[in-house]
């Protein structure tokens, strides 16, 4: 379930109800696709509290919902026609062009009636969310809303009725608002930096040196590819100063000064090596570039820029590991069932971490690692058999999906910024906060 009806809410439902095969052309993060791949998504309901005509998605994006293979767009005839403007064309008519074609969008999809796809797109809309229910495993099961009533205004009002829609998944896609910065000037009213062309705006007049791009510039609007033309604009503008910039005299090198603040800044060669790096592990999956997901891997791309046959040999270490980690064929249990499992024997180790381990896991949360890590360890195989990686986490959680995001990021901090080499045939073991064998991870299969 996706709350909001903006063009993030299209996008994330999009995401949902696209298949696999869809995705793997992009250059998705692994572990995203392969939860995606497990989830068996079904139903996507996007759900609005106010009505069609009020929705702030673009029609382009709406539009292309309806035209995902496999997939069918529907929304309630009921509900629609509780929008004042929905059955009326002459005070459509002073709608925005967006919001017209939105309705006429809206009014096919209703029109046509559900179809017999494997996967179904519901808009909802006059709900506001209330409540988020849960089972006795503390999983979510539904969300409550309270259905909503035009209040004559543009608003809604609450009409004291309740629906309880079933889900597994609740997604919030709402309430975006830019916050002031310390230093710059500030539009509380829009949530913006004022600005003439990308160019920070003090007292009415530019202020060259002092930039801005994206929704702190223009608010929340646009979708992914109105970034381009708005990026471009700043950049011009910087462009435009730079004589005057070259000139001025700075009292120090500002990256020198970030350093001394404990700010390492990622430099051109650095954003080069975490490309290169992204490359390199799309290689190795059988897919075009693949981003790297979290901050350990990232940076650890980015801080082999210095040495670039150390940094190739490491990137390659790394596509090896995550191919390990996240290919379903190759993370069984003994049995060979083809899934993330403990295996039988001895499962239990203590719950406090040694202190190298203690340290290591410290290096690793501080890095941007997983915060309920609190150890990791690599030890000697048993009957001198490959490594053996054994983590310790707070996280009680035995989900494939989660062990899955947790394996990559572990080893990408370990190739990429300790220096571990990863031989073929390792394994990983995660302990639970009561010593119990959580995950195993046998990359001999």
């Amino acid at each position: 379930m996706v709350v909001g009806a903006g063009n993030v809410a299209v996008d994330v439902t999009r995401i949902l109800a696209r298949g696999t095969a869809e995705l793997a052309p992009t250059d998705m993060p692994q572990p995203a696709l392969g939860a995606l791949a497990d989830s068996g998504v079904r139903r996507v309901a996007m759900v609005a509290r106010r009505g069609p005509s009020q929705g702030k998605f673009t029609t382009k994006e709406l539009r292309e919902l309806g035209t995902l293979p496999g997939v069918d767009a529907w929304s309630d005839p009921a509900e629609l026609a509780l929008d004042p403007l929905y059955d009326d064309p002459d005070a459509a008519a002073a709608l925005p062009a967006v919001a017209r074609r939105n309705l006429e969008v809206l009014r096919g999809w209703a029109e046509a009636g559900p179809g017999g796809a494997a996967r179904r797109i519901a808009l909802r809309f006059y709900l506001r969310p209330v409540e988020v229910l849960g089972g006795p495993d503390g999983r979510v099961t539904a969300m409550r809303f309270e259905r909503t009533a035009p209040d004559g205004s543009g608003g809604v009002t609450g009409t004291g009725v309740y629906e309880d829609i079933e889900a597994q998944l609740v997604l919030r896609s709402v309430g975006y608002k830019g916050v002031p910065m310390a230093g710059l000037p500030f539009d509380p009213v829009r949530g913006t930096v004022p600005h003439a062309a990308g160019r920070v705006l003090r007292a009415g007049r530019a202020s060259v040196g002092e930039y801005v791009a994206g929704w702190i510039k223009r608010g929340p609007t646009g979708v992914i590819g109105t970034n381009r033309p708005c990026a471009k604009e700043t950049a011009s503008s910087l462009l435009q100063d730079a004589g005057v910039l070259a000139r001025r005299e700075l009292p120090g090198d500002p990256l020198d000064a970030l350093r001394a603040a404990g700010v390492h800044p990622v430099e051109w060669p650095g954003w080069l090596a975490i490309e290169a790096a992204e490359a390199d592990l799309g290689r190795s999956l059988g897919r075009r570039s693949v981003k790297i997901p979290d901050w350990p891997g990232l940076l650890g791309a980015a801080g082999l820029a210095q040495s670039a046959a150390v940094m190739r040999g490491r990137i390659l270490v790394l596509a090896v590991t995550v191919a390990a980690c996240t290919a379903l064929s190759g993370c069984t249990d003994e049995g060979g069932a083809g899934r993330t499992a403990p295996a039988p024997g001895p499962t239990v180790t203590g719950t406090v971490a040694p202190p190298g381990a203690a340290a290591l896991a410290e290096r690793y949360r501080k890095a941007g690692g997983d915060a309920d890590v609190y150890g990791i360890e690599q030890v000697p195989g048993p009957d001198g058999a490959a490594p053996l990686i054994v983590v310790r986490t707070h996280n009680r959680d035995t989900d494939d999906a989660l062990f899955k995001r947790q394996a990559m990021s572990v080893t990408a901090y370990l190739t990429l910024s300790e220096g571990v080499r990863l031989p073929d045939g390792y394994r990983m073991d995660v302990f639970g906060p009561d010593g119990g064998l959580l995950h195993r991870q046998d990359a001999t299969s």
